[in-house]
């Protein structure tokens, strides 16, 4: 298990001199896609490491609206998988990341 104290330590010193906005999205059925929420461990670890995580409060992934995604307007996205489900969606092509080419599958 990571020991958030030791975790928050290590990445104490911030090298990004602006905080990207970011969300992490997992495309759903007929585009009812859930992200994880600004409470967990995977969102603290961005926001330590120098992100605005963006989204929900949740621990979890939560159900969203993807008007909230365009609200949100994240300059990077990342998705569970290969990014292609969710770069298929027309109506996030005003996101920043989609823009700029900033959607990425892990």
């Amino acid at each position: 298990m990571v020991n958030k104290k030791d975790y928050a330590e290590k990445i104490k010193d911030n090298p990004l001199k602006s905080k990207p906005k970011l969300l992490v999205v997992m495309p759903g059925p007929n585009g009812q896609h859930m992200v994880l929420g600004k409470n967990s461990l995977q969102a603290e670890c961005m926001a330590k490491a120098g992100a605005e995580y963006v989204g929900p409060q949740g621990t979890n992934f939560v159900p969203i609206k993807v008007e909230e995604v365009i609200q949100w307007n994240p300059d990077v996205i990342i998705t569970p998988g290969a990014a292609d489900d969710l770069l298929k969606d027309s109506r996030l092509s005003t996101v920043s990341a989609f823009k700029k080419n900033k959607v990425f599958g892990i």
